[in-house]
């Protein structure tokens, strides 16, 4: 009788063990599956926003140098960093077309400022602007650059020398990185044609008319990467990006290129 108990015991034993296993492996799919399930979300809430901010900042590019012929002659699509006299400033820099400057992943942001003539009347946040403040040229130069890791934009009227709004428009949150270059057609009128990419730095009024399209890449963070066993770089069109061991956020680089549809006409 003790021996026959003495099995059942044991038999107890051995089926509570194994059923401490199989919830332990339980537990530790469904942990998985849900940290799986929050990358997915963050790496798709990304995704949304980049495509939403790199859809407007396209949209204002095919606009760049576009003045409405009974007003004023074609424009200069970007506003150069000699003629950034606006009083705005951010980081100690103006607000307009230039190239970043910084080893971290936060300082080396470009900033770009697109000029042309709104036909919908809309400011870069989206609101209506009266047509007094559009003035004789009705031009206006949209600006977007980084911002403690927000992509922003801002409107300054060219004839009333003024912004629309005293604050920044947010157009995407989680922004490291916003880097852009110019493509630059050579020989355009000969049997030498050849292109190349060039910063900020290099635009001037004897090449404008040369920018055929304009490369935009945004960086973004989210939650849900792991710490790395070393710095991680690499390269986002003409600098090189760090991410430090430390940081543990997931982070992806959107590209695009956009045709100026106007560059005919400069």
């Amino acid at each position: 009788m003790n021996k026959n108990q003495g099995y059942f015991l044991i038999e107890l034993m051995i089926a509570m063990l194994l059923g401490i296993i199989v919830v332990m492996g339980v537990v530790e799919i469904l942990s998985t599956n849900r940290v799986s399930v929050s990358l997915h979300e963050n790496i798709s809430r990304i995704q949304d926003n980049a495509r939403f901010a790199l859809n407007q900042i396209s949209n204002d590019l095919r606009m760049a140098g576009y003045m409405n012929p009974a007003k004023s002659g074609p424009a200069s699509p970007f506003v150069k960093p000699k003629d950034c006299n606006y009083n705005k400033v951010v980081s100690k820099s103006s607000v307009c077309t230039t190239d970043g400057t910084g080893s971290t992943l936060t300082e080396n942001n470009d900033l770009i400022a697109i000029k042309y003539d709104p036909i919908n009347n809309l400011d870069c946040g989206g609101n209506e602007i009266a047509a007094t403040d559009l003035g004789e040229h009705n031009a206006i130069i949209n600006q977007y650059y980084i911002k403690e890791k927000k992509l922003v934009c801002n409107t300054y009227l060219e004839d009333a020398a003024k912004w629309t709004s005293n604050i920044e428009y947010t157009l995407a949150e989680n922004v490291t990185s916003l880097q852009i270059l110019y493509k630059k057609e050579e020989g355009m009128n000969t049997n030498t044609k050849k292109s190349k990419y060039i910063n900020a730095n290099y635009l001037n009024k004897n090449n404008i008319k040369e920018i055929t399209a304009v490369k935009v890449a945004l960086t973004m963070e989210g939650a849900g990467g792991e710490e790395n066993q070393q710095d991680i770089q690499y390269k986002v069109l003409d600098i090189e990006l760090k991410i430090h061991k430390t940081n543990k956020n997931i982070h992806r680089t959107f590209q695009t290129e956009i045709a100026l549809q106007n560059s005919i006409e400069w």
